[in-house]
């Protein structure tokens, strides 16, 4: 056993010896990763690139406000402002903010495969606080349809059987069964390996000393006392000041160059190519972790709309569908708001806001909410182009200035006619050949009347 601790690195210096449950998950996940090489849930982020992805993840998803709604029975919705909403909003428990628990609970979900929180209810019933609990020391039980969670328990929450009811279980994106969501990290535990090891191979190595440069031969019959000298001649010429100066070798010593070069040492590819696994397995773009090796400014721009589509808009939904079943009564719902991940660029965010309110679909002081500017007066009521019409209160669409031209035409063509040759039966047959399509028009935007109405209204 004293050996054992001694491998673990757990064995007191003193003379007491160090107490070790080897029933604690933590060293049961550590001690399966030393002998599974070094990569397990619980030292799979020692690896760059697993660690990199992750954050990402979690970072994305802590940055995006979680608000709650309820139909409001008009058709629309209303934003819910409760206790349960702050929840997700400012203060899911008394030690974490939310961006600090959605962060936990991406991280738990990724490495493990689930997270979870228990709901701490007051003595009303009501959920006062989400507490995060230890992903490794859950066990999922399960007999004849009906769930419950097995708790080993942690520093703060003691083990118990906890009723679905008291918990919010996050499931990650492959499901061992209908009960739990599959690790990552052991799905993919030979790639992560693989990519290990090339690291630990690299800095064993260079740790090894076969690194150097250029080494000294030393002839048979050569002096003990040439090769002290030549070591001091070396010592003597390091540093900046002495770069460049000549070396003189004495008898029987000869520079010879290492063949395996650092250059021909370079695990990059390797390395790279276990960074675009890592990449395709958490879904990350390469350039939102900063790989530009193949990047160019198009696929650059596009990879934070790959990375809200395709990587955090099925978190967002997965998410959002555990804490609407879960906190919120039939109807209502959570949901994050991805327009901060998904706004683009200046010029192309103003282009939509355009389009959005010259089509009536946003109202402008909408659009300035949304830049974090103060709304503005008259600015409240929705703008149709003059070219379809403008929406009456009765929904209706009137547009007469788009006739207007046409009208003002036939008015004065027509005053013109009856001022020459007066009210004959001419005059209006002429008259009502001119005016019918300007009727006609002027119906289609909203203002009906005859044909003869219009032209009793030229002569006058």
């Amino acid at each position: 056993m004293g050996r054992i601790m001694r491998f673990l690195g757990l064995e007191k210096r003193d003379a007491q010896a160090a107490a070790v449950d080897l029933s604690d998950p933590a060293v049961i996940g550590w001690l399966g990763g030393v002998l599974d090489g070094g990569v397990s849930e619980e030292t799979a982020t020692t690896c760059v690139a697993v660690l990199a992805c992750i954050r990402v993840r979690a970072e994305t998803l802590a940055s995006l406000p979680c608000h709650a709604y309820r139909p409001n029975g008009d058709g629309g919705i209303d934003r819910i402002e409760d206790g349960t909403a702050d929840l997700l909003e400012r203060r899911p428990n008394d030690f974490m903010t939310p961006y600090q628990f959605w962060a936990w609970k991406q991280q738990s979900e990724d490495i493990h495969g689930n997270a979870y929180a228990l709901k701490i209810r007051n003595g009303l019933g009501r959920v006062t606080q989400l507490w995060p609990l230890n992903a490794t020391a859950m066990t999922v039980k399960h007999v004849d349809g009906k769930m419950a969670y097995q708790y080993a328990g942690d520093e703060d929450i003691p083990a118990q059987l906890i009723h679905p009811s008291d918990l919010l279980h996050f499931k990650g994106s492959i499901l061992k069964d209908p009960f739990e969501g599959e690790s990552l990290v052991r799905l993919t535990k030979g790639t992560l390996k693989l990519g290990k090891e090339a690291e630990q191979f690299f800095d064993m190595l260079l740790n090894n000393g076969n690194h150097f440069p250029t080494y000294i031969t030393a002839e048979p019959g050569t002096s003990p006392r040439a090769v002290e000298d030549f070591k001091a001649q070396l010592k003597g010429k390091a540093g900046l000041w002495h770069a460049g100066e000549t070396l003189v070798f004495g008898p029987g010593l000869r520079p010879e160059q290492n063949k395996m070069t650092l250059q021909e040492m370079d695990f990059s590819p390797q390395l790279r190519w276990n960074l675009e696994q890592v990449s395709r397995i958490w879904r990350v773009p390469l350039p939102i972790i900063n790989d530009l090796t193949h990047g160019t400014y198009t696929n650059s721009e596009q990879a934070s709309i790959w990375l809200a589509q395709y990587t955090m808009t099925p978190v967002c939904k997965a998410t959002e569908q555990v804490l609407s079943l879960g906190l919120f009564p039939r109807g209502s719902y959570a949901e994050f708001n991805m327009d901060g991940l998904q706004r683009g660029d200046y010029n192309s965010r103003t282009a939509g806001y355009l389009r959005m309110t010259s089509g009536g679909i946003m109202t402008r002081n909408e659009v300035r909410r949304k830049e974090n500017l103060n709304p503005l007066p008259g600015l409240d009521e929705p703008l149709i182009s003059l070219a379809n019409g403008t929406v009456s209160e009765d929904g209706s669409v009137v547009n007469p200035n788009v006739v207007e031209p046409v009208a003002k035409d036939a008015r004065s063509r027509i005053a013109a006619r009856f001022a020459k040759d007066g009210p004959t039966e001419r005059s209006w047959e002429f008259a009502r050949t001119v005016a019918a399509p300007v009727v006609e028009s002027l119906a289609l935007a909203g203002i009906v009347g005859t044909v003869d109405e219009f032209v009793e209204a030229c002569i006058e």
